[in-house]
């Protein structure tokens, strides 16, 4: 028998990257959510830490492979379970400004916020399930680690989050509407509707750059999708991974990913390049590459193993699994959301929600065109990210202008209506997106100290995905449903 154990392909430290990222960020969050929400940011930590834990726990349990997309899947459900505490926090604060006692207010505020995070939590759901069966890899990890959250999130965020503030508001000194955060009424409508064209404007001038810069710089695409070579040599001693691929691309002219390789009987190692690109390696390449590695680490005895070439796998199985799987979740995305938006026009919420998920995906898109990132794991990690936050994110938004139409009917044309909801929604998809957009930062900020260039490939293109995600909910998606 043999046994062999490789290195992580994102780097041997990015899990401590990772680790140390999450954490920081963590705690900003927190703090966030304490000085903002008081009573219910504090309530809001405690779930957060419970569905984190258990998120954790049940990724443990079938042994997954925690893969790039997995982590993803994680910090998904992190911004998904900030969300719905917000989603509470901002309505209770709107029912005690509204002359309600506290415990009034908490009871009609978790009621008013149930049908806006389950309705979220379903669209995101479907696509977690979709993906499990119609995916493997990469997509299955995503899938599997996103349904999770979200249950959990439904668990934690809501569920325990409203016995623990129902309990806690028993006591006297726990009832004061300042415990609750500002509960001023402010009332400042935003006419979003009729600002729509700048806002169409500004998005045309991004694809505009994106399209430019496809035919200027063109489309990266990694070995995953293009094929190209692997390449082994024999080593001794430790061997700095970042520098052979350094020298690897200095002498090829081409993209290389590096690791390590060990033979756990024999005791033996091997350095493993992978070379993107359509074509394998020549003789007088694989010659020219080996006595530059000699030359670069001559205490290391470096010694040819073995080439092969590898076939663009991903290309053409993961194009059919990914085209299949984003049909299906768009059908079902679609039924759900003109069943349960019926009495004010589902089947156009639908498919303007899908509008909005396409200039989110797009926007990712030329995040990596623009910045020559290779289109591999990350793209699709930071997509399928992407889609799960903003479609919860659009929900929000027509979930209040649904409350806000049967509230008003006729009485208010439909363009107030939605000026108004979103307008009432604004603070929390603000604080929402900051919440999620502060993990990202800090996830970048801890790749570009390293220099760990897997990780910084993901989060970068993840800050432009989430802030569009912001925009298109607020200036996108309500506007064109009218």
């Amino acid at each position: 028998k043999n046994y062999n154990a490789i290195s992580p392909i994102m780097g041997t430290g990015a899990l401590d990257v990772m680790i140390s990222a999450a954490i920081t960020a963590f705690i900003l969050i927190c703090l966030f959510m304490i000085i903002k929400y008081r009573l219910p940011g504090f309530v809001a930590v405690f779930a957060l830490t419970l569905q984190v834990a258990c998120q954790l726990l049940a990724l443990s349990v079938p042994q997954f492979t925690l893969t790039l997309p997995g982590i993803a899947a994680v910090i998904l459900s992190i911004g998904m379970g900030v969300d719905a505490n917000i989603i509470t926090a901002e309505r209770i604060r709107e029912e005690i400004a509204d002359g309600k006692s506290v415990r009034a207010a908490i009871g009609s505020g978790f009621h008013k916020a149930f049908s806006s995070v389950f309705d979220g939590n379903i669209t995101v759901i479907i696509v977690a399930v979709i993906l499990m069966i119609f995916g493997s890899g990469t997509m299955l990890s995503f899938g599997y680690s996103l349904l999770t959250g979200v249950i959990l999130n439904f668990l934690c965020g809501v569920l325990t989050s409203k016995l623990m503030i129902k309990s806690l508001s028993c006591y006297d000194k726990l009832r004061k509407p300042n415990l609750y955060g500002n509960v001023k009424k402010t009332e400042k409508v935003v006419k979003f509707y009729q600002n729509r064209v700048k806002c169409y404007i500004v998005s045309l001038a991004i694809f505009a750059l994106g399209i430019v810069c496809i035919f200027t710089n063109g489309i990266n695409f990694d070995i995953q999708f293009k094929g190209g070579a692997i390449i082994n040599y024999k080593y001794t001693q430790e061997i700095d991974t970042n520098k052979a691929a350094t020298v690897a691309e200095d002498t090829l002219g081409r993209k290389c990913d590096v690791q390590t390789k060990s033979d756990l009987t024999s005791d033996s190692r091997k350095l493993v390049l992978n070379l993107a690109g359509k074509e394998g390696l020549a003789s007088a390449d694989q010659d020219k590459l080996t006595n530059a590695l000699k030359e670069a680490f001559p205490e290391n005895n470096m010694k040819l193993s073995d080439v092969s070439v590898v076939e663009p796998f991903i290309g053409k199985d993961f194009a059919i699994d990914s085209t299949k799987a984003i049909i299906f979740s768009a059908i079902l995305i679609i039924l759900y959301v003109w069943f349960s938006f019926r009495k004010v026009s589902g089947l156009s919420a639908g498919v303007t929600g899908l509008i909005a998920l396409l200039h989110d995906v797009l926007i990712v898109f030329f995040a990596f065109v623009v910045f020559n990132i290779p289109i591999n794991d990350s793209f699709i990690a930071a997509a399928l990210t992407i889609l799960g936050f903003s479609i919860n994110d659009t929900i929000v938004i027509y979930d209040r202008i649904r409350e806000n139409k049967l509230l008003y009917g006729n009485k208010m044309p439909i363009e107030e209506i939605v000026n108004k909801s979103i307008s009432q929604s604004f603070t929390r998809s603000l604080n929402t997106n900051i919440c999620t957009l502060l993990s990202i930062v800090v996830v970048y900020i801890f790749a570009c100290i390293q220099d760990i260039q897997s990780i910084k490939s993901f989060a970068l293109p993840m800050i432009f995905g989430i802030i569009s995600g912001c925009y298109s909910t607020i200036c996108i998606a309500g506007p064109i449903w009218v």
